[in-house]
């Protein structure tokens, strides 16, 4: 879209927007006030505030999260709501309503794993496979995750995101910083109690019609009919005396999916845990002592689809143990932080899996239909674990005047050691090529030798396998240091506000030493910050992965075969087996250079800002596979990360708020466009190897792969409206509307098209319309008693029941209408 065209649909989406929300509360405050006695509440807040305007960070306090609308209490629920912020198309499917699972999210352009996500100063930073999207019953692999711990919404005191202009003290990132402080003690002894819960009978599902009968027959978790929701938890603030105190606090999601399994229902289950016990200590002079441990468990319970003994489950989550100590006052701000941590992804499934034909010993796959096999057990245990020790330390100076410019510095440093682990205890067999014994066979002297797994358990061996896939035991791990030095200046001169600055850091993994300048500038052409003008040039290094130095000793699935059974019997490798490895190399820092320009407008009583960002991603990661041939059925094919990935953002932020006593409104909207030469480090992307030969065919012409549209997080517009008011009666009423846009996607045909007698892969486009969705939350305050408060609330997603069509697929939709309650108790 040309420069003149962003503009114009810019202002005239704003002013749209804007002209609902100043209808929406057209009715003044104060005439609300004098007609009804409304409690005496706090003013009512629901989308943060940029804080700094330099700095792009948004604000979401307590208030804001315990107001918005939102599913399973995650964050992300609310950080999707600030300008730059995209969450995934895959996210809120109706076909899987019943997951607990954090969406992923991407800021400013980055991947969902280019992200750098803080818990009280900690980084909550996943390196065992980031984005990897294995399924849970994969034969090799887990589930992965950006994040170590998934933090409920009902522990988090404030949230901050960072998307532009960020401050050097941030790094490890080419996305946007996410930032939470969790909940500290009150002063007073005080508790609270909540619950939460929802349904599949209070939820609307959008199936497409040729799919109804699958889905309500559903017999995995890619399609969950049914399920039933719960959040619940308690926390209790104990002052020891006036300068030190505890805070103990637990909650828990949690979800059941009953699925069929052999002409019955068993129950699939996924639970996330958190628990917070804090201690926190002031001392004279402006000091804090905090000492907590943060523990987040979650378990999955599953189980293999048409397969006999097959349950398995799946551990995520980690565990943090940290002390900070704060001093004010002084020569400045001092925050001095250390942590010790533990994260992962594992699998506990049983060892071995056999296909059975079916037979008279072996027939429940008969319960599927006649022909299908008999299958039972899984592909073993596999445990990945993240281990970290991390230290800063912070310095925030006083202002200090030399001439006619005011000076306040920030330094710091930062070390860190991670040590990651895969490990698979016991060799794990898939047993298939089931051979049934003859009707004449003689089962005299017929035994599986020592690999009793090989054969049915009957007196007469029914029958045996020729075959198996063997993924062999290991543990293999890996280790990366990593350090950083910071510092930046904020230079006041008149009207002009600059803060110059830089960020070193080095790893020992690759072995990099990387220089990350930041600038960004402000200048207030009145002097008294109603007119403002904002820029700034910024290099983010993003952070190293684990993955593929973990992958590279893992030893290759091996396949056997064996053409007799009897006690003499070896297994021996089967021909072309052609074994998959992973290579690690010594690779550059992804980086993404960002250019930003904006301005401030104090305008109709609120705050209005305006941004422009351009982010130029270089030296990502990419897979590369070695050249392979093949005839050879004893070669290896190879795979290893290269820099060979790059990515392009533009975007255009546009956010209005104001507040009023018992009321306030916020409107964002985003328009944006992305490109990128791979989704994720795990898709092929190799320039060395490119040729004119490897182009592909889009929209009548010839494209590289990476000028094609962006498979996810691509929707050019996104727009938020936020509006909440204090009504009669302690009800609180709070509005957000989403605008997406409609898109335009891609999908690789299938077909060829021959041009100058070269073959090329066709790709096709779709289109996806837009969707606007109201989400609501009521909160009922019934009655009011010294320090007591009981809330009562109703959250109702997607209130007009829209149907959305959730990313590529033209049939799969994200979920309806669906209601939330619960009530909360405080004393």
């Amino acid at each position: 879209m040309a420069q003149h065209q962003i503009y114009k649909s810019l202002i005239s989406g704003f002013l749209t927007i804007l002209f609902v929300a100043l209808w929406s509360f057209s009715t003044p405050a104060d005439a609300v006030e004098s007609s009804v006695d409304v409690p005496n509440m706090e003013p009512v807040v629901v989308v943060g505030t940029v804080e700094s305007s330099t700095t792009g960070k948004t604000v979401i306090s307590s208030d804001q999260i315990n107001s918005t609308p939102t599913a399973n209490a995650n964050p992300e629920d609310l950080i999707k709501l600030t300008p730059g912020v995209q969450i995934s198309d895959e996210a809120n499917s109706s076909l899987q309503g019943g997951e607990i699972i954090p969406p992923l999210i991407s800021i400013s352009g980055g991947r969902p794993y280019d992200n750098n996500f803080q818990i009280d100063g900690i980084t909550n930073n996943s390196l065992l496979d980031p984005g990897s999207n294995n399924p849970p019953n994969s034969t090799t692999d887990v589930p992965g995750h950006p994040q170590e711990i998934f933090l409920n919404t009902g522990l988090i005191e404030k949230i901050e995101v960072y998307d532009n202009n960020i401050p050097a003290r941030f790094g490890d990132f080419s996305g946007g910083v996410v930032a939470i402080d969790t909940i500290d003690p009150e002063p007073d002894f005080a508790g609270s109690v909540f619950y939460r819960t929802t349904r599949d009978s209070w939820t609307s599902f959008h199936i497409d019609p040729a799919e109804q009968t699958t889905f309500e027959s559903s017999y995995n978790e890619s399609r969950q009919p049914r399920f039933q929701k719960q959040d619940a938890g308690f926390g209790v603030s104990i002052p020891v005396n006036e300068s030190n105190g505890f805070l103990l606090s637990y909650s828990v999601l949690s979800s059941k999916i009953p699925l069929y399994h052999f002409g019955q229902t068993e129950e699939q289950k996924r639970r996330s845990e958190n628990f917070l016990l804090k201690y926190v200590k002031t001392f004279p002079g402006r000091a804090k002592l905090t000492i907590q441990g943060l523990h987040n468990p979650y378990e999955g319970e599953y189980f293999i689809e048409r397969t006999k003994d097959s349950f398995f489950t799946i551990n995520g989550g980690g565990s943090q143990v940290s002390v900070e100590y704060e001093q004010k006052g002084g020569d400045g701000h001092l925050l001095i932080n250390s942590a010790l941590k533990f994260s992962e992804n594992s699998r506990k499934a049983p060892l071995y899996h056999r296909n059975w034909d079916q037979t008279a010993s072996k027939d429940w796959g008969s319960l599927i239909s006649p022909t299908f096999p008999s299958r039972e057990g899984g592909y073993g245990s596999v445990d990945k674990e993240q281990k970290s020790f991390e230290s800063s330390a912070d310095w925030l100076s006083e202002v200090v005047v030399v001439g006619e410019t005011s000076h306040q510095l920030n330094a710091g440093l930062q070390l860190s050691m991670t040590a990651a682990s895969f490990t698979r205890p016991n060799t794990s067999y898939a047993y298939k090529g089931a051979q049934v014994a003859p009707v004449d066979f003689d089962p005299t002297g017929f035994s599986c030798g020592a690999d009793s797994f090989a054969c049915d358990d009957t007196v007469n061996s029914e029958q045996y396998f020729e075959k198996r896939n063997v993924y062999q035991a290991v543990d293999v791990d890996a280790n990366i240091l990593q350090m950083a030095i910071y510092f930046d200046d904020t230079i006041d001169f008149h009207h002009f506000e600059f803060r110059p600055g830089f960020r070193v850091s080095y790893d020992d993994f690759m072995g990099n030493t990387n220089f990350a300048p930041r600038l960004a500038a402000k200048y207030d052409l009145f002097g008294n910050g109603r007119t403002e003008f904002v820029g700034g040039w910024n290099r983010y290094y993003s952070q190293n992965l684990l993955t593929y130095k973990l992958r590279e000793s893992i030893i290759p699935l091996v396949q056997e075969r064996t053409s007799v059974v009897d006690n003499d019997s070896e297994w021996t490798d089967s021909a072309q087996t052609w074994p998959s490895e992973y290579s690690y190399s010594n690779l550059k820092t992804p980086f993404s250079d960002e250019l930003v320009l904006g301005m401030n407008q104090s305008l109709w009583g609120g705050r209005l800002e305006l941004r422009y960002v351009k982010r130029d991603g270089d030296n990502e990661f990419a897979r590369e596979k070695d050249p392979f041939d093949f005839t050879d059925f004893n070669a290896t094919l190879f795979n290893r990360l290269n820099n060979d990935g790059e990515s392009h953002y533009e975007s255009i932020r546009l956010s209005w708020e104001r507040q009023w006593v018992s009321q306030s409104v916020t409107i964002n909207a985003t328009y944006s466009e992305t490109t990128t030469s791979n989704g994720s480090y795990e898709d092929n992307f190799e320039l060395d190897d490119f040729d004119p030969d490897e182009r592909v065919w889009f929209k009548g012409e010839l494209l590289w792969p990476d000028e094609l549209p962006r498979e996810d997080f691509n929707r050019p517009w996104d727009a938020n409206l936020i509006y909440s008011a204090k009504l009669p009666y302690g009800i609180i009423f709070t509005n957000v509307t989403t605008y997406r846009s409609g898109y335009k996607g891609i999908n690789d045909s299938g077909n060829t098209i021959n041009v100058n007698g070269v073959n090329h892969d066709v790709y096709t486009e779709f289109s996806r319309p837009s969707s606007t969705l109201f989400d609501w939350k009521i909160e009922w305050l019934p009655e009011y008693t010294s320090g007591q408060t009981l809330t009562l609330s109703l959250d109702i997603l997607n209130v007009l029941n829209r149907k959305v069509y959730l990313g590529p697929e033209s049939d799969e939709f994200e979920l309806g209408r669906q209601f939330w309650l619960g009530a909360e108790y405080r004393f």
